[in-house]
């Protein structure tokens, strides 16, 4: 579960400059939709086929920086 979210925020702050503002009577404006349902519209769209969401997948891991963990005992 926390996985699924994770990926829908992931995927919602990459494609983050296509979510608009929404504008108040007061002034004040906030996003028109949230990260997490932005990134889970688009993640729905890759989970129609199974191979292409596995590239998506793969194409974050393969992304990442290796770390590397010192331990100080």
């Amino acid at each position: 579960m926390v996985f699924a979210y994770v990926l829908s925020v992931e995927a919602g702050e990459a494609d983050s400059e296509q979510i608009g503002t929404k504008t108040y009577r007061n002034g004040t404006s906030s996003p028109a939709q949230s990260l997490f349902k932005k990134g889970l519209e688009v993640l729905n769209a890759t989970l129609l086929v199974f191979d292409q969401f596995m590239g998506y997948l793969l194409g974050i891991f393969k992304s990442a920086k290796p770390r590397r963990f010192r331990f100080v005992q």
